[in-house]
């Protein structure tokens, strides 16, 4: 499998040739491109929480009782780790819905791309012709 990664201009996500944007949403791309560019595996909880780790509480549907019923200010919240968490969980497994076998997970701590995948990013391309003194390939 390879993966092609445009992200300098109008985002795109290619595997094996074939555009897989329109089946992502951005935090799924951004995860995505996240673990492209680490090239090693990544803790759950950091990703979960530079992707969503500025929720604050988020309300939960109350539960149907009587005491919530009687009163008026209890809600039911969860906290925003636990909502990132989830949400992590739910891009994790789009992502490897679209592209069967791309994402690693070392246990239930970390993740990766597999090592497996051939990656190729404009964001490398970009880097690579500055640092071997191409400014003019770089932005070409």
């Amino acid at each position: 499998m390879t993966i092609e990664l445009r992200l300098l201009g109008p985002v795109q996500v290619l595997i094996d040739g074939r555009s897989i944007t329109d089946e992502l949403d951005r935090k799924e791309i951004a995860l995505l491109a996240y673990l492209s560019m680490q090239q090693v595996e990544v803790s759950r909880e950091r990703a979960a929480d530079l992707l969503w780790g500025n929720l604050d509480l988020i309300d939960v549907k109350p539960r149907p009782n009587v005491g919530h019923a009687l009163s008026p200010l209890s809600t039911d919240a969860r906290p925003a780790d636990s909502k990132a968490k989830h949400n992590l969980r739910h891009a994790l497994y789009n992502l490897n819905r679209v592209m069967p076998g791309g994402i690693q997970a070392y246990g239930r701590h970390s993740i990766a791309l597999n090592q497996s995948v051939r990656q190729n990013s404009d964001i490398w391309q970009f880097d690579h012709r500055l640092r071997h003194g191409d400014p003019a390939g770089a932005v070409a």
